[in-house]
């Protein structure tokens, strides 16, 4: 009797796992995940600009933050994240490089909305950053609302 219980307890939690948070749905959560992969490949294999803004609200935040948590950067216009990306890209092409960890996924923070962490580097470097975005879904479709990189020490 109590294997059947705890096999009961097992398959439940083993179900409550593979059940997407309240409000948000497998098909949310795939179209989150669609989002993020987009941008990667957008950054990485095409260095696709217009890809690239795709996956954004036009009244997205971009911030940009040392390891220490001060902030660098925060753009709040389209057009001018537009600007210095292309000028990163112009840069050179290392965006080739980038290895991603799988992402960090959390439904529960900000109800109604997605929070993504993926750590990147440049192939072997010690250096490396993290990106956290956090999406919603409007009329929907999901895009990043927020976007904080984070150089790493």
């Amino acid at each position: 009797m109590k294997k059947i219980i705890t096999g009961g307890f097992v398959i439940l939690l083993l179900f409550a796992c593979a059940t997407a948070p309240k409000g948000m749905t497998q098909e949310d959560r795939a179209a989150i995940d669609a989002v993020v992969n987009k941008w990667a490949k957008a950054l990485q294999a095409e260095e696709d600009l217009e890809a690239l803004i795709d996956t954004y609200w036009p009244d997205f935040v971009h911030t940009s933050k040392k390891a220490d948590g001060s902030v660098v950067e925060t753009i709040r216009d389209i057009e001018d994240f537009k600007i210095q990306q292309q000028e990163w890209f112009d840069k050179g092409d290392f965006y080739a490089r980038i290895v991603y960890s799988e992402p960090q996924r959390d439904f529960t923070s900000q109800p109604g909305q997605a929070i993504y962490t993926i750590s990147g580097k440049l192939d072997q470097d010690k250096w490396g950053w993290q990106d956290i975005f956090q999406l919603a879904k409007r009329k929907g479709e999901w895009r990043i609302i927020d976007h904080v990189l984070i150089g790493l020490p």
